[in-house]
């Protein structure tokens, strides 16, 4: 096994683990990171997301009485698979108590102070809100069904402006970033 020196190492590809070695690497720290999910090859692996083959392929999950959780094990983790759809969370989930009343989110984290990381993210993704012409009648139809509810809901933002192809071709079994964007 080849031994490598490098100032952090980063464990996994996905969104949670990118955006921190993107950080440290732009900051001048060597990056190592390592990622035990399988390459993909978009000739192949990208075919219809409808297909449930294409997604138990890469997910897995763990569960038991109180959670489930489902992951992607992939080169580039759930990032691959999050259908490009960018979301922020809703205020009120930064609220939200344990059984026990204890809150989920540690005091002082709310959406507002996340908005600011939540612009930084989507200008890097370039996340933009669909165009109201280009909302398929069915959106249309379940917007007036939620309004009717008492419910509202907004233009999905999706990050597809100018994007850019991702060529997995070689197999990874680890990646060095040194002042490289990911």
């Amino acid at each position: 096994m080849e031994n490598l020196q490098t100032d952090v190492l980063v464990i996994g590809s996905g969104f949670g683990a990118a955006a921190p070695a993107l950080r440290l690497s732009e900051a001048g720290f060597k990056v190592l990171m390592i990622e035990k999910g399988k390459n993909i090859v978009p000739e192949k692996d990208f075919r219809m997301t409808q297909d449930p083959k294409y997604f138990l392929k890469y997910l897995t999950g763990i569960s038991d009485k109180s959670m489930s959780f489902t992951y992607a094990e992939a080169l580039g983790g759930g990032s691959g698979f999050y259908e490009m759809v960018s979301l922020r969370a809703p205020s009120k989930i930064f609220f939200q108590k344990d059984k026990t009343g204890n809150y989920l989110w540690p005091k002082g984290i709310n959406r507002e102070c996340m908005d600011a990381y939540y612009d930084v993210a989507e200008k890097m993704l370039n996340v933009e809100q669909i165009p109201v012409e280009e909302v398929p009648k069915s959106g249309i139809v379940f917007s007036l069904l939620m309004k009717n509810l008492g419910y509202s809901c907004d233009r999905a933002r999706y990050a597809v402006k100018d994007v850019l192809a991702v060529d997995f071709a070689s197999p990874v079994v680890y990646s060095v970033l040194s002042n490289h964007s990911i």
